[in-house]
């Protein structure tokens, strides 16, 4: 690019210079175009990552309720499900047990 004015005026307030300029300066109105491409593309593509962002922090919250709900569902189970004990079934069935608690087998 030959023309260094279009960085100039671009960084400065006053939009009707620049406009001036653009429209009298080929290099820069070529440089204008291209910048107001890319801008029209970041316009298109924010509701992608919008709509991106909404469906990532719906996983989360799903995952956190997944999550809750099985340590939740863990935690009754084992405290409020009757507690087994091995020893009492064995002797109630009637069967000799050793001093560890395994049945003999004679």
């Amino acid at each position: 690019m030959s023309c260094d004015k279009f960085e100039k005026l671009f960084t400065k307030e006053d939009e009707t210079e620049l406009i001036d300029h653009i429209k009298s300066c080929e290099d820069c109105r070529r440089e204008y175009e291209k910048m107001q491409a890319v801008s029209k593309l970041v316009k298109e593509a924010k509701p992608l990552f919008e709509k991106s962002k909404i469906i990532r922090r719906r996983f989360t919250i799903s995952m956190v309720a997944a999550a809750t709900l099985f340590c939740l569902t863990g935690f009754l189970l084992l405290n409020w499900l009757p507690y087994y004990n091995y020893d009492q079934a064995i002797a109630s069935e009637i069967y000799p047990t050793d001093e560890y608690g395994l049945v003999e087998l004679y």
